[in-house]
């Protein structure tokens, strides 16, 4: 595909407001053509919820969320997104967070990386960015100080110490100096809200699958050490003996863990955790 075709959704949608994108990509789940545009076009509802929990419209739209907190942020740092940057989307999945960013980064300057076989399905759905396969382990195949921007939904929540250490320190390496990474995670307004849903479960209400699957390894009592240590910047894991692979499961950490921890190559500019998303969102500018 020649680039002028890749950037199409950039070229007719950079000029256009937030809300005309953010209509015709929801729109997109149904039409696949609008404006001219072939849109990509989405995987089946059951892999897609298998991923997050969620299919098609409300996907779309929780992924749309991300992007405009995020360009929000980069906005009132001064480190917007635009015709030059470079974009990487870590653990992408299907390609649905990628796919967002369409808009606001020319699609042949969009990485999405994934080290799991749903890059298959990705790449069939999105032939506009690139999809790069990579190993769960870095480093990545992009060279020192590669990428402008990188943002990364619901992955960094699921590894464990030595993953999270590990792939922090190889962003820091692809990130050129004043790069800014997303990073989503749970956080102590996660596991305050546990406790509220495990007050419904007693009272016999009915609560999310994934909630009561973590319940289920957190009994209520320990609760609150928990939150006393991921306040205190600790890093505090919650491992599965239901999961394929035992590195992954949940985590919790504030920008405490990441500011004490990383401070040689990332400074903290925002921090979300007070439910303006799903998850808890860091923003990290790099050294």
């Amino acid at each position: 595909m020649h680039n002028t075709e890749i950037n199409k959704i950039y070229d007719t949608y950079a000029p256009l407001a937030d809300q005309e994108w953010r209509s015709d990509l929801v729109r997109s789940v149904r039409e696949p053509s609008i404006r001219g545009i072939t849109f990509p076009s989405f995987p089946s509802a059951d892999l897609q919820r298998h991923l997050q929990g969620n299919s098609n419209e409300m996907a779309i739209r929780g992924a749309l969320s991300f992007r405009e907190h995020c360009v929000g942020v980069l906005n009132a740092n001064g480190a917007p997104l635009s015709k030059d940057s470079i974009l990487i989307d870590f653990g992408t999945g299907w390609g649905r967070i990628a796919r967002v960013f369409m808009k606001d980064v020319p699609a042949a300057n969009i990485y999405a990386v994934e080290p799991f076989d749903f890059i298959v399905e990705a790449r069939k759905v999105n032939s506009y960015i690139s999809f790069v396969k990579t190993d769960p382990l870095p480093p990545l195949p992009f060279r020192d100080g590669f990428a402008t921007h990188l943002v990364t939904w619901s992955t960094f929540s699921h590894f464990n110490q030595h993953y999270f250490d590990r792939w922090i320190s190889e962003i820091a390496r692809i990130l050129r100096p004043g790069g800014v990474c997303f990073i989503t995670t749970l956080g102590v307004r996660f596991l305050e809200d546990l406790k509220e849903a495990h007050r419904k479960k007693i009272n016999g209400q009915e609560i999310h699958f994934w909630i009561d699957l973590v319940l289920k390894r957190l009994p209520y009592n320990a609760i609150d050490t928990a939150i006393a240590e991921v306040r205190a910047g600790k890093f505090f894991w919650l491992a599965s003996d239901s999961v394929a692979r035992s590195e992954f499961a949940e985590c919790f950490v504030t920008d405490k863990y990441l500011s004490d921890k990383f401070s040689d190559l990332f400074a903290v500019i925002d921090y979300a955790d007070r439910g303006q998303l799903a998850q808890d969102c860091i923003a990290l500018k790099r050294k």
